[in-house]
């Protein structure tokens, strides 16, 4: 059986979990079942992202992720350039201190966070810090 693969990527210019959202505004496109967040990279995922998500840091932390819908070349200014497309649902994963970087990573399936669970969670702002922190 294959693993589903991830993607690691900085909420960058985010200093907290609701200022991805609202960021990403700006590139949500279409309605309902439609409804598509567009992020570009100048790299190309080569590996297979089928059934994969898009995990962001916030604060050196893995906060959140989104499913990724698709992946696709498309030409730019500098050659080809990816084009991610994300489900624009928003989902909070159990806070893991994870090392900053510029562009994507890879992050292999069994190394996932899990999801949060419905009910009594801490604030996603003191569970990013907690995780910094190596406390979480």
């Amino acid at each position: 059986m294959t693993q589903r693969l991830g993607l690691t990527r900085v909420a960058f210019a985010c200093q907290s979990p609701a200022d991805i959202p609202e960021r990403q505004s700006r590139f949500t496109f279409g309605e309902g079942a439609n409804a598509h967040v567009l992020l570009t990279s100048a790299r190309i995922p080569r590996r297979d992202l089928s059934g994969g998500s898009l995990f962001w840091i916030l604060k050196h932390s893995l906060i959140a992720r989104q499913a990724i819908l698709s992946v696709e070349e498309a030409p730019g200014p500098n050659g080809q350039i990816a084009l991610i497309r994300l489900s624009p649902e928003i989902v909070p994963v159990v806070p893991r201190h994870y090392r900053a970087h510029q562009g994507w990573r890879y992050l292999a399936e069994p190394d996932w966070p899990a999801d949060q669970a419905g009910g009594e969670t801490l604030p996603q702002d003191l569970a990013a810090e907690l995780a910094g922190l190596a406390l979480l």
